[in-house]
């Protein structure tokens, strides 16, 4: 099997669920998301309206994210991103933001956090890899097109998880398989370790943030999961699990659910 994308200007929301197990503790977060989808690009838009956050730095980085609920992708022929188009658009609302709302902070400690800020979405190399990375793009945009897909044999590509706790980003590969029927056109997928993961380094970052410094053991890192698409091959549902477990400190669960919205939909 292979994907092909042959039309333009194709419109989905999608819900996206994320549920983090950490320790038996679990934490859910619920949004959605729209996308247009072109062949060689895509429009990510978060149409939710502002929420009132507690705290003064969650305000503003709710406010910040006013920016980037729009960004423009450039995609190749697998798609995967390899661009932002509208980055000097994104500086732009930034600036004015900066300037009409934050300009006037008196805090030390905010001053010095809209400082860091700046210093992110005003290098544009910083920005875009930042973008790349942002919110479900890795995982929508996994670079599965135009590429050979086979029932017995996988398909291997070398990644990396973003996003989850404790938010190091971890070298993966998945293997993936085609697992289509007569009724659908589906993926399914393994995730491992990539020869890339140093896990001793990554054991080391979790022990730094843990101040109860036992004796831990073996370090596990899994998951699987699956892609259905729709006859347009897009995206129609998405599930993804990965598991880490590190011995005697840390069992991880997260488990992500992307899903095409239709009518009367609820999240």
């Amino acid at each position: 099997m292979k994907l092909y994308f042959e039309n333009n200007n194709i419109l989905k929301e999608y819900k996206v669920i994320m549920k983090e197990t950490i320790n038996g503790e679990v934490k859910v977060n619920k949004m959605k998301v729209l996308f247009e989808f072109k062949k060689d690009g895509a429009k990510f838009f978060i149409p939710a309206n502002l929420l009132e956050k507690e705290g003064e730095l969650e305000k503003i980085l709710e406010k910040t994210n006013e920016i980037f609920k729009e960004v423009d992708y450039e995609l190749d022929k697998t798609w995967q991103v390899v661009g932002v188009k509208n980055l000097n658009e994104i500086i732009k609302k930034w600036d004015i933001l900066r300037k009409e709302t934050f300009f006037y902070l008196k805090k030390e400690n905010l001053k010095d956090f809209i400082f860091e800020i700046s210093r992110i979405i005003n290098n544009k190399y910083k920005l875009e890899e930042m973008l790349k990375r942002f919110n479900i793009i890795p995982y929508i945009f996994l670079g599965i097109y135009s590429q050979e897909i086979k029932k017995s044999s996988p398909l291997r590509l070398e990644k990396t998880i973003y996003n989850i706790f404790p938010l190091y980003n971890i070298p993966v590969q998945y293997e993936i398989y085609d697992d289509s029927s007569e009724e659908e056109k589906k993926i399914k997928f393994l995730i491992k370790e990539s020869h890339k993961f140093d896990r001793q380094e990554y054991i080391k970052k979790i022990l730094s943030n843990n101040l109860e410094k036992q004796k831990i053991g073996s370090f596990n890192l899994s998951g699987e999961g699956s892609y259905i698409f729709d006859r347009d091959s897009l995206l129609k549902k998405m599930e993804k699990t990965i598991n880490i477990e590190i011995k005697n400190l840390l069992t991880y669960i997260c488990n992500y659910q992307i899903e095409e919205i239709k009518t009367n939909d609820t999240i």
